[in-house]
């Protein structure tokens, strides 16, 4: 009698740790079922959070939040390699129809010229990634000397000057400092911006340069008066090939769109940052580098 107690005590033990268990594993099971259906062309899958134990709902907050971070990637990287497609395919397509006219006629030299400019167009494309790819893994050869910034800043306002003349728009500089920094990327970080501003600033206005000596950061404010960038834009101004104009057509979309994502790389090379604020037709772009 005792022999059989004892085995139907351990049939019973056995049976509730296979129960116990089996509950205790459904929510990872539950989670399981769950990234089973994460592919390349499903990625924005949410796993519930409500019916988890403590003990795994941090851990799946973590995972849904990486699954979102993974997804917004491949969505940008989709659309730079269409952007980048339209880009390079554009000046090509214009190339092959010139070439196809030039066949049929006996004036080249038009022809040939606008050809030329394609050509550029394409290698300085090309030249604008690859600078940010060496940017971004830190390969970029910098000579770092100690200037005053607005010795630079009104060396480039003066040449934009003559560029602003045509609409009327006046470059103003102000403030003063001292950096350690690579004048070239300096130059062509502020260059981009003050680029940009020109193109978007309304006709007789006036575009704002300020440098701002801070205790521990130097910060170069590029301002400008024209149309205010929407809102729901500006988190990916700094996107590769990104336009607020998606049709393209707009007078304000010429460029390839990599000057901002430049400046940025720049910006990152030297642990700073670029920051923008667009509102009531004011938009100010600020460069911050730590001293």
């Amino acid at each position: 009698m005792l022999l059989w107690s004892a085995l139907l005590v351990v049939l019973l033990a056995i049976a509730f740790s296979i129960v116990a268990v089996n509950l205790g594993l459904k929510p990872l099971k539950h989670v399981q079922n769950h990234l089973k259906t994460v592919n390349p062309n499903n990625l924005d899958v949410v796993i519930p959070t409500d019916n988890l134990p403590d003990e795994l709902r941090d851990l799946v907050t973590i995972q849904n939040d990486m699954l979102r971070k993974l997804n917004l990637g491949f969505s940008r990287l989709s659309e730079f390699s269409s952007d980048i497609a339209h880009e390079l395919k554009t000046p090509l397509s214009n190339i092959n129809t010139q070439t196809q006219v030039t066949l049929g006629v006996e004036e080249y030299q038009d022809v040939l010229q606008s050809n030329l400019e394609e050509i550029e167009r394409i290698t300085k494309t090309i030249d604008d990634i690859l600078y940010i790819a060496k940017a971004k893994n830190a390969l970029l050869i910098r000579t770092n000397t100690k200037f005053a910034v607005e010795t630079e800043i009104d060396r480039i306002a003066d040449y934009f000057s003559i560029l602003g003349e045509e609409k009327g728009i006046d470059i103003i500089t102000r403030g003063h400092a001292s950096l350690s920094v690579d004048k070239n990327m300096l130059e062509r970080a502020v260059t981009n911006l003050l680029t940009n501003a020109l193109r978007h600033a309304d006709h007789a206005s006036n575009i704002t340069i300020e440098v701002l000596n801070l205790p521990d950061e130097v910060c170069i404010l590029v301002e400008n008066q024209g149309d205010t960038i929407p809102k729901a834009s500006l988190p990916y101004l700094f996107d590769r090939f990104y336009r607020v104009d998606k049709s393209r057509k707009h007078e304000s979309s010429v460029g390839s769109g990599l000057g901002l994502a430049i400046t940025q790389s720049i910006m990152e090379a030297y642990d700073g940052s670029v920051s923008v604020e667009s509102k009531h037709r004011r938009t100010v772009f600020t460069l911050t580098f730590p001293k």
